[in-house]
């Protein structure tokens, strides 16, 4: 984790693309941000633990610097978590310590950082963002989320380019809760 090593160039590296998304260093600490300079397949990347009930269980990595016409993620390979991005929502603990009455789902761990920072600004604590990866709401995911107890509404706030598939996903949520779709 990058508060563990403050003056690291990866650090460095990790709040400068930060502050490129409206971050701060502070943002990424909170998020437990780390890197592995020891890895090849991860060494380029800001890597985001993904956590359930305190465990560990996905992570993401982010590049420090964006490439015109390369991704700018990079998911495990299977061989290193046998469960993928369908099973995981990043900051559901959230969710289930807190007493939301609305959980925005939204398509990068860097959105829920953001919108949680302005949401605590406004002092908007009823409201919780979530993400869920790879532009697709799994049934697993779904199970999750109306698990959690005292959601009245489920917000899908994705860009143009996956506003499709969510209205597809509205089904999963069934009609427990109020589903409304908004594109970013």
């Amino acid at each position: 984790p990058i508060a563990r090593t403050p003056k690291s160039i990866y650090t460095k590296l990790i709040t400068q693309m930060a502050k490129r998304k409206h971050l701060e260093y502070r943002d990424m600490v909170e998020a437990g941000v780390g890197y592995s300079p020891d890895d090849p397949l991860w060494e380029r990347y800001a890597i985001f633990p993904v956590y359930e009930y305190n465990l560990c269980v996905y992570y993401q990595g982010r590049t420090y610097e964006d490439i015109p016409g390369e991704s700018t993620k990079r998911f495990p390979h299977r061989s290193r978590v046998k469960w993928g991005a369908g099973y995981w929502v990043y900051n559901i603990n959230a969710v289930r310590t807190g007493t939301p009455e609305t959980v925005v789902l939204v398509e990068s761990i860097l959105n829920v950082l953001s919108l949680r920072w302005k949401l605590r600004e406004l002092g908007w604590t009823h409201i919780v963002p979530v993400c869920i990866f790879k532009h697709h709401l799994s049934q697993v995911q779904a199970i999750k989320l109306l698990r959690c107890k005292g959601v009245k509404e489920f917000c899908l706030l994705f860009d143009r380019d996956a506003i499709g598939e969510m209205w597809r996903s509205v089904g999963l949520l069934g009609n427990k809760v109020r589903v409304t779709v908004a594109e970013m």
